[in-house]
């Protein structure tokens, strides 16, 4: 593994496969430690069968965050741009693109 190269968040998003095992992968990566972001997450999926790659690349961006974080804002207990943007490395078009599928997740 080169160390040398920093990956970016969202590197699962950008790699060239296609949207199934894009999905795959998100649905593995969203199995949370807390069940209710489970739930939250599962009716999402179902809510939306297809995702274009804007959406898959804004849920990898919602999952990197820590799980109390990640349904605090599901939630509506606090917005995205609370999140220190430091701390996990969303520039602008980042919070764009993960506070357009932090809406569709507090809407399933």
């Amino acid at each position: 593994m080169n160390l040398e190269k920093e990956v970016p968040l969202g590197a699962v998003a950008k790699n060239e496969v296609t949207d199934s095992v894009r999905r795959a992968r998100l649905m593995w990566r969203a199995k949370r430690g807390l069940l209710e972001n489970d739930i939250l997450i599962t009716r999402f999926f179902e809510a939306y069968p297809t995702l274009t790659d804007e959406q898959v690349y804004g849920l990898d961006l919602l999952l990197d965050l820590p799980d109390d974080e990640l349904f605090g804002l599901v939630m509506s207990r606090k917005e995205l741009k609370d999140v220190d943007p430091s701390e996990h490395m969303m520039d602008e078009n980042d919070m764009r693109c993960a506070n357009a599928v932090l809406m569709q997740l507090r809407a399933v």
